[in-house]
């Protein structure tokens, strides 16, 4: 579809100057924008903390959570709570456990708060149904959005991510936090290493990043019911960094 698009555009500058921007306005606005922190859990005033912690961490992981907080609580227990890129230890677990423990998990970086960070923010979709009468399919923001997905990574958003779909384990990764503000903006991204075996990646970054590794990462899963992020998603994230700096 892109490289159809270029063609019509029969070499006439205004006509791809206005590609490049639906491109920019669209596409790259998709991934390259504030997402916003993750959503607050709300406290009784009279409850402590850690106890609203104590029913986080004992709450049950639903392999196909249906909101953000679920989706962070499965997402750590599929990363073993641990930072994707760093191994950096969740802040949280490393207080609940003791040096033992700790010890016996094989924990001896830092703790620091984790994130979990959608790859297609909740603003892909607004909770689609194409199928509601007199739902407008033509001349929307979301339409372009929808065919610059597929037409980039082959990707039905709807039957994938509409509505709470958009929180599914294989379209976000446990971050530390500094990574998910660099993540967001396109700052950092993630390639499949040529060749290599599934999973695998280079993290890639405009700028240096702490504690990041220089050789290849692979994801791994501590269940085969928690699904590791889709290839697809990151590989049209990835794509999407390479048409920003080429237009």
């Amino acid at each position: 579809m892109i490289a159809e698009d270029i063609v019509l555009c029969q070499d006439d500058k205004e006509a791809m100057d206005r590609l490049a921007q639906l491109h920019i306005n669209h596409a790259i606005r998709l991934f390259r924008q504030n997402k916003g922190p993750t959503p607050a859990p709300s406290h009784h005033p009279s409850r402590p903390s850690f106890d609203d912690n104590s029913i986080f961490f004992s709450s049950t992981i639903e392999p196909g959570p249906q909101d953000h907080r679920a989706a962070k609580r499965a997402a750590l227990e599929r990363d073993a709570y641990n930072c994707m890129v760093t191994d950096l230890h969740d802040d949280t677990m490393y207080g609940r456990l003791t040096p033992a423990e700790r010890n016996d998990r094989g924990w001896d970086r830092f703790p620091i708060a984790k994130i979990f960070c959608h790859i297609f923010p909740p603003s892909t979709n607004w909770d689609l149904n194409l199928n509601e009468p007199n739902h407008s399919k033509t001349s929307t923001v979301a339409e372009h959005v929808w065919n610059l997905i597929y037409a980039f990574g082959d990707i039905q958003v709807i039957d994938e991510l509409n509505g709470d779909n958009i929180h599914r384990l294989s379209n976000g990764l446990t971050l530390a936090i500094f990574l998910h503000v660099k993540f967001d903006h396109l700052d950092l991204w993630f390639e499949e290493v040529p060749n290599g075996p599934p999973n695998m990646y280079l993290v890639r970054s405009i700028q240096p990043v702490l504690a990041a590794p220089t050789t290849p990462i692979t994801f791994t899963s501590t269940s085969p019911s928690l699904d590791l992020p889709d290839p697809r998603y990151l590989k049209l994230h990835a794509a999407t960094w390479i048409n920003m700096i080429a237009t």
